[in-house]
């Protein structure tokens, strides 16, 4: 899938060298307060309500944590990764829950989750996020919990950062270390907090970790520029980017300084992307591999408090209620970073309501966003133009997704496990034309909200481009498709539009090639349930709200429905309740068609 080159940041200065040389030998130095910050830091958890509740709920897990048994050695499929999530989540929460309270026992069972893992015979370097993730949960907990341990203690949980993250991490030339995507945040990333917590004891290791991630991870950083728009979709922002700020998060604390990384292009802004890419309904745009509901992200209270831009905050609002109405959040691996939100969390930065209704990303894969507001029940439509060749990529080039009355309405599809297609011999990640990725039904063009030209998948290599994004009172995206589709169309042209409260519009704009016919076929995905009202137009219900899609040009054109739930290959998921909304153009050579689609909300009496 698609990388670039690494960033032109290179420390021959030896700036990194001195800035460690220079790092206090003392403990903690990742991200814990200490001295005075500490007991200014348990006053706001004592005093300011948003903490309080954090706190508490961080406390009650840690509490729950003393009678769970340590963390074992599992394997699924090639992956350790959920033993290392849940050995980080742990080990996170217990040392935390200590800072604040100063409880023993949460130290104590640290100090044995730490332990365990060290153990390990490896921590699986031949699937090395998992590696990276494990040296990120020792790492916290050596760190915090440095005073809390024996010398003998000490000594074991240092080694196993070493010898089992370190230094596999140089044990040979590891692909991801200049990646463009999350692998290059994630693995130099959590490496980089073993080789802050135990630089003493490995100097010259500690060092070449950390300058090499200095030096390449403005490779993965550089694709947010130049708006924030992040290519993999907002499910693998969140952990990337998560990943990512403990890195800068740790530089600066520990050495005061994040060699002005933050300062790359796009970067601090992707706060904003997190935002528009959750609709009213509070899910996701989930394009790419992205899931549909949004996970908390502490990581937006670094970005909030760095920026001093409380609207960051303000679709997190949201997910910090729901997560803190969880009475079980700590069984499970996904949640792991949750602590941080109080290390990160101004207590003087309120959320705020963000005041604009329209946001372009440009970059690898460039979405637009309109809206007529941020309420629950406004309305919103979402478009994404790139290539299927971005990590993570899908044959969603021309997709959108629409919300209104409280609803979505058109869906995405979204992603498939990876375990189970890696097992059934799905060749997920080849990405080449023919390869294994496209058999995938929820990745290829067949199952999204965009166009299917004569049967055939889009072009991996071609790309979609925004031309034109503005806002009201004429709010509309216009994207040119055209190199999606080499050689089946000579041109495809989107405009997706909104025109107010409850009115979307899509208008496709195809030309065949000179010399051959053309048949493409317009889809919509949609979970709703469907009414037929005549050839052009169906109604489509959820609860009380209705909503009508209607054809508008050509005049004639039948809108079908057709069944998306069963699977189409014996690897393919099941798709319950899934229906595609299509209209099939056939375009003789060189012949240009013109198709209008409207969404419209007809929920009220009389309308």
């Amino acid at each position: 899938m698609m990388s670039c080159g690494v960033s032109g940041f290179t420390d021959d200065s030896g700036s990194v060298e001195r800035a460690l040389e220079q790092m206090s030998p003392d403990h903690p130095r990742l991200f814990l307060p200490s001295g005075e910050k500490r007991e200014a830091w348990r006053r706001h958890l004592r005093f300011d309500p948003r903490m309080v509740e954090v706190a508490a709920q961080v406390e009650s897990g840690a509490l729950a944590m003393l009678d769970y048994e340590p963390v074992a050695r599992e394997m699924k499929g090639r992956r350790m990764l959920d033993s290392s999530r849940l050995a980080l989540k742990r080990i996170l929460t217990l040392t935390v829950a200590h800072a604040q309270s100063g409880n023993e026992r949460f130290a104590e069972r640290a100090i044995e989750e730490m332990l365990a893992a060290a153990a390990f015979s490896d921590w699986n370097p031949s699937h090395f996020l998992d590696t990276a993730e494990m040296t990120a949960a020792l790492a916290v907990g050596y760190d915090g919990l440095y005073h809390e341990m024996s010398p003998e203690q000490q000594k074991t949980v240092r080694t196993a950062i070493i010898e089992k993250g370190l230094r596999p991490g140089f044990a040979k030339d590891h692909w991801w270390v200049g990646y463009a995507n999350n692998w290059n945040q994630v693995c130099n990333g959590g490496l980089s907090l073993g080789a802050l917590a135990v630089y003493e004891h490995a100097p010259e290791l500690a060092a070449r970790t950390i300058r090499r991630a200095v030096e390449n991870i403005p490779a993965a950083m550089e694709t947010y520029a130049p708006d924030g728009a992040y290519p993999e979709g907002p499910m693998y922002w969140e952990y990337g980017t998560t990943y990512n700020v403990l890195f800068l998060s740790a530089l600066e604390q520990a050495l005061g300084t994040d060699f002005g990384l933050s300062g790359e292009p796009g970067f601090l802004e992707s706060s904003d992307y997190y935002n528009w890419m959750q609709g009213p309904t509070g899910a996701f745009f989930n394009y790419s591999d992205s899931g549909l509901e949004p996970p908390l992200a502490p990581a937006l209270y670094w970005f909030a408090k760095r920026r001093d831009r409380p609207e960051v905050l303000w679709a997190s609002q949201d997910a910090l209620s729901k997560f803190l109405e969880k009475t079980y959040w700590h069984y499970g691996p996904a949640d792991r970073f949750y602590p941080m939100t109080l290390l990160w969390m101004d207590p003087d930065l309120e959320p705020e309501r963000p005041e604009q209704s329209h946001w372009v990303g440009e970059g690898i894969n460039p979405v637009a966003v309109h809206r007529t507001g941020w309420d629950p029940r406004s309305t919103f439509v979402a478009v994404k133009a790139g290539t299927p060749f971005a990590s993570h990529g899908h044959m969603d080039v021309g997709s959108f997704v629409i919300e209104m009355a409280g609803h979505r309405w058109a869906v995405d599809p979204g992603r498939q496990s990876y375990l189970p297609l890696e097992q059934k011999g799905v060749e997920l990640w080849d990405g080449s034309q023919e390869g294994g990725r496209w058999t995938v039904f929820r990745l290829n063009n067949f199952s999204h909200n965009t166009l299917v030209v004569n049967g055939e998948l889009q072009r991996v290599a071609g790309r979609g481009e925004i031309l034109e994004s503005k806002g009201p009172p004429e709010s509309r995206t216009v994207m040119d498709l055209s190199g999606v589709y080499e050689g089946q169309l000579k041109s495809a042209r989107r405009t997706v539009g909104l025109r107010g409260e409850g009115h979307v519009f899509v208008r496709d704009e195809l030309t065949a090639p000179d010399e051959a016919s053309a048949e493409a076929r317009w889809g919509m995905a949609t979970f709703a349930q469907v009414e037929r009202t005549d050839e052009g137009a169906v109604i489509l219900t959820q609860n009380d709200a209705r909503v009508e899609v209607r054809v508008l040009e050509p005049e004639g054109a039948r809108l079908e429905v057709l069944n998306l739930e069963d699977p189409v290959n014996p690897w393919d998921d099941p798709n319950p309740g899934m229906r595609l909304l299509a209209v099939t153009l056939n375009l003789n050579a060189g012949e240009t068609e013109e198709l209008r689609v409207e969404v419209r909300d007809v929920s009220s009496p009389g309308e």
